[in-house]
């Protein structure tokens, strides 16, 4: 397998299998195999199922990143969250399972875990600096903490929702960042 492009054929791959399995069932022995590579090869590229965990959320942040389009300097700061947040959930429409699974069980994980946390806090900044919300200093962490919880809340809408256009989640978003909005306006 060539090294360009591994990163994200082992990501699709993990993916694949936390479909029919949970975070803490996944092993990367069953990666390799998967895969038809050697532990080793798989090691080289993510040494830890931590570092696998951060790569999932990397694919999903680079597929929203992607997906959202730049240059709506126009629009109001809600229809800026708005519309990357949707983009998000459209990108990971297609991994639902998958991240469930992840999601549901990796709690179990105490190495894992804590990666995840910052995986996620991490988005949160990336969504929030793409739309020009501050990031940094005390206001901009409790921007991302405020955002984050959103999130966590709006996923469960997300996982709930069987419609094929999103149409729970897309209330649920717009209705949500109209609660915090005056928050990330400060």
């Amino acid at each position: 397998m060539e090294s360009t492009g591994i990163h994200s054929k082992i990501i699709e791959a993990t993916l694949e299998i936390l479909a029919q399995t949970s975070w803490d069932a996944l092993t990367m022995e069953e990666l390799a195999a998967k895969l038809s590579i050697t532990p080793i090869q798989l090691y080289t590229n993510f040494p830890t199922r931590c570092d696998l965990l951060k790569g999932v959320v990397q694919f999903i942040d680079d597929k929203m990143l992607e997906l959202y389009e730049e240059g709506n300097e126009d629009l109001m700061l809600q229809e800026k969250l708005f519309d990357i947040i949707m983009c998000r959930f459209e990108v990971m429409e297609a991994y639902k399972k998958s991240l469930k699974n992840i999601i549901l069980t990796i709690w179990r994980d105490p190495i894992s875990f804590p990666s995840g946390v910052f995986s996620g806090l991490h988005s949160m900044s990336i969504i929030l600096g793409a739309v020009g919300v501050p990031i940094e200093g005390i206001k901009g962490k409790l921007n991302i903490k405020i955002l984050s919880f959103f999130y966590l809340y709006t996923l469960k809408f997300w996982f709930d929702d069987e419609t094929q256009d999103m149409a729970k989640t897309l209330a649920h978003v717009d209705k949500g960042l109209k609660n915090i909005i005056d928050f990330l306006n400060m």
